[in-house]
């Protein structure tokens, strides 16, 4: 939810759109407060959490916004596409991510195989949204240096492991 509502946030002020009827008015003040928290450290993650909690009750005054313009058409330009084939992809998915979900990040790696990309996907059993990069960290730094070290770039496309 604090992803979604963040986006909300930022969408209408960049593009001067107003929330009525997408966001129920009394959920406001939690957005415009969960947007004043900078994320610099863990710590900042404990005033998130709660105000994610408040919205966790039922910000969306319309929850098929979605299907209406423009938010359509910006959640369509801003959803990644697809990459160059040359360009080889290391992809890391926490088990238990409730923040990207696996499936989501199953998916994207589908689409980059069936593009012609070499991918690698490395789930992460167990681990949730907040570890995922630490503990992705020593395979992925395998993975440049072979990459630097001018190997050719693995490829898991016939084979995805599961998430």
């Amino acid at each position: 939810d604090n992803l979604l509502a963040m986006t909300l946030w930022s969408w209408s002020r960049l593009h001067d759109l107003p929330l009525a009827g997408v966001v129920i008015p009394s959920a406001v003040p939690a957005m415009d407060a969960l947007a004043a928290i900078c994320l610099e450290s863990p710590v900042d993650i404990l005033p998130r959490r709660s105000l994610g909690e408040q919205l966790e009750k039922g910000f969306l005054a319309d929850p098929d916004f979605i299907d209406r313009e423009p938010w359509r058409r910006l959640l369509a330009a801003n959803t990644i596409g697809g990459l160059p084939p040359s360009l080889p992809v290391f992809l890391a998915q926490g088990t238990d991510d409730d923040t990207v979900r696996p499936a989501v990040t199953a998916g994207f790696a589908r689409r980059l195989c069936a593009a012609g990309s070499r991918v690698v996907l490395l789930p992460l059993p167990g681990v949730g949204h907040g570890l995922a990069a630490h503990d992705a960290a020593p395979a992925l730094a395998e993975w440049l240096a072979g990459r630097f070290a001018g190997r050719p770039a693995p490829d898991e496309c016939s084979a995805l492991p599961p998430l």
